[in-house]
């Protein structure tokens, strides 16, 4: 039995389309993020701290995401991780422009986007197995992969240029 072809399966494309933009959207935030912290403070430990806030979220709630990523749906996840992180991500230009920008919402920003990101990620590669036949893991496994290179590369790109 031939399995179908990865480009004509349209949950897979939908999915791999919006976890790509998802990706370099991280690439962007995770080189965006640190200017604020450095034009408020101009201190590297603040810096740190800000990183340490991103990644803490892993440490914290993988393995609860894990369990609820294999409960609800996955979909639902993904997009609400990403909406939640847009918002908590925009409200730092507002607060800027208004003259009103603080480290302790940069701090609560960057916590609350490293979670959204756990949350994303453990839902994002659950979600394979429930949409593609068992033949076709390898296929869109390389290409969620290839995608996940291309963003790092794009998304530094932009920020940089």
């Amino acid at each position: 039995m031939a399995t179908q072809s990865l480009w004509r399966h349209g949950a897979f494309m939908r999915v791999w389309a919006g976890s790509t933009i998802s990706g370099v959207g991280d690439q962007i935030t995770g080189l965006a993020l640190p200017w604020p912290v450095l034009l408020l403070t101009h201190s590297p430990v603040q810096l740190g701290i800000v990183v340490g806030l991103q990644n803490l979220p892993f440490l914290l709630f993988t393995l609860i995401a894990g369990v609820y990523a294999d409960r609800w749906d996955r979909r639902v996840i993904m997009l609400t991780c990403d909406v939640v992180r847009f918002v908590a991500l925009a409200t730092i230009p507002l607060a800027a422009a208004l003259h009103n920008l603080t480290m302790a919402q940069i701090y609560a920003v960057a916590f609350i986007t490293g979670t959204g990101q756990v949350w994303f990620d453990v839902a994002h590669y659950a979600l394979l197995p429930g949409i593609l036949a068992e033949a076709q893991l390898v296929d869109g496994n390389s290409k969620f992969f290839a995608s996940e290179g291309a963003s790092n590369l794009v998304g530094r790109r932009w920020v940089v240029s």
